[in-house]
């Protein structure tokens, strides 16, 4: 269900009623992305806010695949893996509300052990272009079971690949967390591939490009576990033999006036290391910080 309200917080119209089991997938000026199982298959299906069914396909929001909308805007441009059994990462663009194909991007494998491939997620760049994470898995053996590789890739506006950055994320041993577009700037949120990943005590890396493919630059960010009180509470493990950790485990980069800020997600795990590992529920806390630029 869907309620609207004013600004004020006054109801402004009757409720729009959704399928039971559908999953609103993104939201627009004009209509709503919802997916929704149907006969055994998985469907796309924009609607408008009176509830008329405007575009129906098969997939999650990529059709005939898995994956996500570009936020912002009324345009179509969707990005994930295709349903292929050797799944490759695919960045298409629909003709409006018509259920045909306007371009297609579908990457070749980059490295010659990669088993599946996605984009995990797209942004629109001040260019026009998209700006896109790409991550690469090879079918590892016992505990690793997946190896992935994190690759950094532009496209233009009609979809065509302009440059890729596929080494140094590999090379300085990281992964990248999220992506934003800012200020004609590509940046890049990225841990370390490791155990202390996404320890609160840790640096955090932020890489900087331009949309025309320079690198810019490297800042950080630095949280001290003692300054959230909700964390600070619960770092001392309360039974012998356990070991908490103050983690930063989400962020979520919003570009604004005056620059570029980080919403962080913060709590203190238990036994990180471990299988039966857990949050502590009453540590979790969300901070605002501002990211600074190279």
């Amino acid at each position: 269900m869907i309620r609207f309200f004013t600004k004020d917080g006054e109801k402004a119209r009757l409720d729009l009623e959704l399928p039971s089991a559908a999953i609103i997938e993104a939201a627009e000026a004009s209509y709503v992305m919802l997916t929704d199982a149907e006969d055994g298959g998985e469907q796309t299906i924009l609607m408008d806010y009176e509830g008329k069914e405007l575009l129906r396909y098969s997939g999650v929001s990529l059709p005939n695949g898995y994956g996500y909308k570009v936020k912002g805007g009324e345009d179509l441009v969707l990005y994930g893996q295709d349903g292929a059994v050797d799944g490759r990462a695919r960045l298409v663009k629909l003709n409006g509300l018509q259920n045909t194909v306007l371009w297609e991007t579908v990457l070749d494998f980059q490295r010659p052990d990669t088993d599946t491939a996605a984009l995990c997620q797209a942004v629109k760049t001040t260019d026009g272009g998209y700006a896109a994470w790409l991550r690469e898995s090879a079918f590892g053996q016992g505990e690793e079971l997946y190896k992935d590789t994190d690759i950094l890739v532009k496209f233009d506006a009609e979809g065509k690949v302009q440059w890729m950055d596929a080494e140094s994320f590999a090379k300085d041993r990281q992964n990248i967390r999220q992506i934003a577009a800012f200020n004609g700037k590509i940046v890049v949120s990225c841990v370390s591939d490791g155990p202390d990943a996404l320890d609160m005590n840790m640096p955090q890396v932020f890489r900087w490009y331009g949309d025309e493919g320079t690198r810019r630059g490297t800042t950080e960010v630095k949280l001290d576990p003692q300054a959230f009180a909700a964390v600070k509470e619960s770092l001392d493990a309360k039974d012998a033999g356990t070991k908490r950790t103050p983690s930063a485990y989400e962020v979520q980069m919003i570009p604004m006036e005056d620059g570029l800020w980080a919403m962080e997600s913060c709590c203190v795990w238990e036994n990180e290391e471990d299988e039966n590992a857990d949050s502590i529920f009453e540590s979790h806390e969300i901070a605002l910080v501002k990211v600074p630029e190279p």
